[in-house]
């Protein structure tokens, strides 16, 4: 639920991010092709990752989204704080009781896709970081990674894991949205694997067969559809888990004029 005290611009919003382009493409592409994901280090200009870093980590009005009763639920994150002890631990219980046996999720989001498609933050940053994902470099680059040229758009949210969320097992596809790659982009300085926040992912047996550490200013992406999930962030982490998150679809932008 987006709220207008968010509507602040954020810094460098005339300054869009650029791609650091130093990777194989040739290799990427091949090991998109055989494993279905891939990671991109170093996938921004330093100084441009620094910049989203700084303006989401700045930015208030963020929403706690869970899933109940098989409905999507979000709320203002900062409310939850003049909740009393019985009360968040109730809510605790209930999203728990959910993800021990089915799809679940616990988290904290800004949803950039609606925030520029219905002009909620006008002249913000994260509006220039949208445009850059919907931009032809961008968008051409995800193109010769993973081979796909249905590729047409890209939707995006920002995310924040802190201690207690997570994201249970899903594969991501959704009749009618259209998606054909997830991407993550990674912007949380210092993360250590131990603090959990692991993008997982699951081959034929359960097991976990991969796990990508979020690391700063690293790119993921992976094939629609493909099991994985986020491992529960640990108490112990001292920074949230922050990243810029969403997929790149077919066809047209459904809410572009």
């Amino acid at each position: 639920m987006l709220r207008q005290r968010m509507a602040s611009p954020g810094a460098n919003a005339n300054l869009a991010p650029r791609i650091d382009h130093h990777c194989d493409v040739e290799t990427l592409a091949r090991d998109f092709r055989e494993f279905g994901r891939v990671q991109i280090p170093n996938f921004l200009v330093p100084g441009d990752a620094e910049s989203i870093h700084d303006c989401l980590t700045t930015q208030s009005g963020w929403s706690m989204v869970f899933n109940l009763q098989g409905k999507h639920h979000d709320t203002d994150a900062s409310a939850l704080d003049s909740w009393t002890e019985k009360d968040r631990r109730k809510l605790l219980d209930l999203i728990h009781q959910k993800a021990a046996a089915e799809f679940q999720y616990f988290y904290e989001t800004l949803p950039i896709y609606d925030i520029y498609h219905r002009s909620l933050m006008q002249g913000h940053y994260v509006n220039t970081v949208f445009e850059f994902l919907n931009g032809d470099e961008f968008l051409t680059l995800m193109q010769r990674v993973t081979q796909d040229k249905q590729i047409a758009f890209a939707d995006a949210q920002a995310t924040r894991y802190g201690p207690g969320h997570f994201l249970t097992r899903h594969d991501d596809n959704v009749d009618g949205k259209c998606r054909r790659v997830a991407y993550v982009l990674n912007l949380s300085r210092n993360w250590s694997a131990d603090w959990g926040g692991i993008l997982q992912f699951f081959n034929a047996n359960g097991n976990v067969d991969c796990g990508y550490s979020p690391s700063f200013n690293t790119l993921n992406l992976m094939r629609v559809p493909t099991e994985h999930s986020v491992s529960i962030v640990a108490p112990f982490a001292t920074e949230s888990r922050i990243s810029i998150t969403g997929w790149l679809r077919s066809g047209d932008d459904p809410m572009a004029a």
